[in-house]
């Protein structure tokens, strides 16, 4: 990919840049996980319009260094010969959007995409890729997939952003041959002044209108939800009853949402609130509004306030908000009480939907070793250890794959955790993490042999520098 001596001077530019290494991997589990929980935000399915769609077939294989410093600031030093230009776009409203370059291998790829202008012209606020989806066409979609924080080019011009996936469906043996479709919804501005939130994303609502609709429990509840705990049940059945959707209805955005009521413990020190609403987005010129939640709750008459602690959860039409007081407070004291309400939205700078297409023709640059030894591997999850007789070792940028043709199980240690690492020529150990998908292989054995490594580092692996792989007390020498 030819460039010009402006972006040369862009590129140069970036590869001085120096940002702290970042573990997306274990950031996007955790929020997952989170999102699993009961405590959980209304969340819209994706809407089926796509426009502008580009397909391009990757050819792989080629050794590329184009956007090598655009890489770099995603993964410090970049391995050669992994990257493979691509060069196509797509354009959303007064934005350019082009898939530059990427790296794969046969279980996921990473992207380096930019994000400019049509015209040329300098970014103005904080434009963000908005609600990515990726897939794998004509097959069930199961994979992670994250970015990394998005890199301003010097100039202001071009935003690139790096998106990574790992792809965990047991039925698609390789990435090879397969269609990938990225797709967005739009371009949003992720820039909010203080006036603008203000005005915008926050409002005031008093719970003098609320009061006749909130109980007091002959219960004791904490703020942390537990479904299980029959006072914490009683005291939301409480809630439950007492509702009315539209008692002291928020005016901001419509009257879309309501305060419908809330439930007091026994001892006064724990207030839930329910604030109920519609569940589907809904536009307001360049906004889009998601959801809202209740924020903090203030005393009129001392000033004191209380931050939200913990997450609401969703309980029917509704979400529910706990809130431990300050002080124990009574039933006459709700009226003085004001709460600060915050929407969620977004601020759309185009909101047309585009997509990428792409066939990934071969597995990328990696290292292939023929093996020939016994490995007892142990993960916790499993509750038992594990003897394999390995037989192959590939290496690539994104992770390692380490096959094998024979599994025993072993006796029972649920505490116990492998430590895995690969080691350079130079004496430099890479941590590893992964194994975990040892659990498809006791369940369906026919399917799949072999374990996914990835490095706990935020760095792309060096195929052409591995001497050995470390697993536990065992060194497997590669040669």
């Amino acid at each position: 990919m030819k460039r010009n001596k402006s972006e040369e001077v862009i590129f140069r530019a970036l590869q001085q840049v120096e940002t702290p290494e970042y573990d997306i991997l274990s950031a996007v589990k955790a929020a997952q996980a989170k999102g699993t929980s009961a405590k959980k935000k209304y969340i819209l399915p994706r809407g089926a319009l796509l426009a502008a769609c580009l397909a391009v077939v990757l050819v792989m294989g080629a050794a590329a260094v184009s956007l090598g410093g655009g890489w770099a600031q995603f993964f410090g030093t970049v391995p050669e010969k992994v990257i493979t230009p691509v060069g196509v776009n797509v354009r959303s409203g007064d934005y350019t959007i082009t898939l530059e370059e990427t790296i794969v291998d046969q279980d996921g790829a990473a992207f380096l995409l930019s994000l400019k202008r049509t015209d040329g012209g300098v970014l103005e606020g904080e434009p963000e890729l908005y609600d990515m989806w990726l897939e794998i066409k004509d097959n069930p979609a199961n994979m992670g997939f994250h970015n990394q924080k998005p890199v301003r080019s010097e100039d202001g011009t071009t935003i690139y952003d790096c998106i990574q996936f790992q792809h965990d469906n047991k039925d698609v043996e390789t990435l090879e041959g397969h269609e990938l479709v990225i797709s967005f919804a739009g371009i949003i501005n992720d820039e909010w002044t203080e006036d603008e939130n203000d005005s915008v994303r926050l409002e005031t609502v008093s719970l003098a209108s609320l009061a006749p609709v909130i109980k007091q429990a002959q219960v004791n509840f904490g703020i942390y939800a537990d479904m299980e705990n029959p006072d914490f049940v009683t005291a939301m059945d409480l809630l439950d009853a007492a509702a009315v959707s539209g008692t002291a209805p928020l005016h901001k955005h419509g009257e879309s949402f309501s305060l419908a009521g809330g439930v007091l413990s026994q001892d006064g020190k724990t207030l839930a609130l329910s604030l109920c609403g519609r569940r589907e987005y809904f536009r307001e010129g360049n906004y889009l509004i998601r959801c809202v939640d209740t924020a903090a709750l203030t005393d009129t008459r001392t000033g004191e306030r209380v931050d939200i602690d913990d997450g609401p959860w969703g309980s029917g039409d509704c979400n529910i908000t706990l809130f431990a007081l300050g002080r124990p407070l009574t039933l006459e004291d709700l009226p003085y009480l004001e709460a600060t309400v915050e929407y969620d939205i977004v601020k759309y700078l185009s909101d047309e939907p585009f997509e990428l297409a792409f066939t990934v023709a071969d597995s990328g640059y990696r290292k292939e070793y023929t093996l020939n030894q016994q490995v007892d591997v142990g993960f916790a999850r499993f509750g038992y250890r594990h003897n394999l007789h390995v037989t192959t070792l590939q290496i690539s940028a994104l992770n390692l794959r380490l096959s094998f043709d024979d599994i025993k199980s072993m006796e029972k240690e649920p505490l116990e955790y492998t430590p895995c690492k690969l080691i350079y020529d130079d004496g430099k150990e890479i941590p590893l993490r992964g194994g975990t998908s040892l659990g498809g292989v006791v369940e369906r054995p026919e399917k799949q042999r072999y374990l996914t490594f990835l490095p706990v580092e935020n760095v792309l692996l060096d195929p052409d520098r591995a001497v050995a792989l470390q697993l536990g007390d065992t060194r497997i020498e590669l040669k």
